[in-house]
């Protein structure tokens, strides 16, 4: 059982938020002492799969609510193709902002009422905050002088991360979020990177078939609960 103080959530929520982390045989009895002594307005609570009943009830009866199944995907990336109508786009747009958001559609901050009045700010910071490292790049499909889709990519030591990805709802099932995931593929393999990863939620169907369908499978999975403090729990 790991607890931590998020200060970058802290800092843009403007309210104190940490996070535990449980694995299968975390004591409930701890658990319970750990929300009891948190100094945070909200915890996030990230959960195996695989408690037991009696586990899932314990986290429940703490006032938690349960929120997402975050779901991490990974691809072994051996070839990549760029078509000619992805551009890299080096600023913010409203398109690309817009876009960012409904990439965001099932995101946790998006369902909890506490943190939907953020959801927007944050996501649209994302998108800022890609624009301004050299460890990103952020990609867009364009058709008839609009953006289709983009996709944001990060680079860690030895992964390419899809952090947002999302297709304009006028040009779905045109193939436009493969057409970004090949494109993923050459810049991971452009930059020396080896694996793609990407996190989305299992809620999002059309998101994990997208990923599936590209030969991305499935590495781990975690329940994510919110819980805020008493007090706040009643204004919700």
């Amino acid at each position: 059982m790991i607890k931590e103080v998020l200060d970058w959530d802290s800092k843009f929520f403007g309210f104190p938020v940490e996070k535990i982390t449980l694995d299968r045989f975390f004591s409930e009895e701890q658990f319970r002492m750990l929300l009891a002594e948190s100094a945070a307005d909200v915890v996030y609570i990230y959960s195996p799969q695989d408690l037991t009943p009696e586990q899932e009830t314990a986290i429940a009866m703490s006032g938690a609510v349960k929120y997402d199944v975050r779901t991490t995907f990974e691809k072994p990336i051996t070839s990549g193709l760029i078509s000619s109508n992805i551009v890299k786009i080096n600023e913010m747009t409203n398109e690309l902002e817009q876009l960012a958001w409904i990439a965001g559609g099932d995101s946790r901050y998006n369902f909890d009422p506490r943190f939907r009045p953020y959801f927007r700010k944050l996501y649209s910071e994302w998108l800022r905050k890609a624009f301004v490292s050299d460890e990103s790049v952020v990609l867009a499909v364009m058709e008839s002088g609009k953006i289709a889709g983009m996709v944001i990519i990060s680079m860690t030591a030895t992964t390419g991360k899809v952090e947002l990805l999302a297709v304009a709802p006028e040009f779905r099932g045109r193939g436009v979020g493969s057409g970004l995931l090949d494109a993923v593929g050459a810049i991971c393999l452009e930059r020396g990177k080896k694996i793609s990863s990407v996190v989305t939620q299992q809620k999002n169907i059309p998101a994990c078939k997208l990923y599936a369908k590209n030969g991305y499978i499935i590495k781990k999975q975690e329940t994510v609960w919110h819980w805020w403090k008493v007090s706040n729990r009643e204004e919700a």
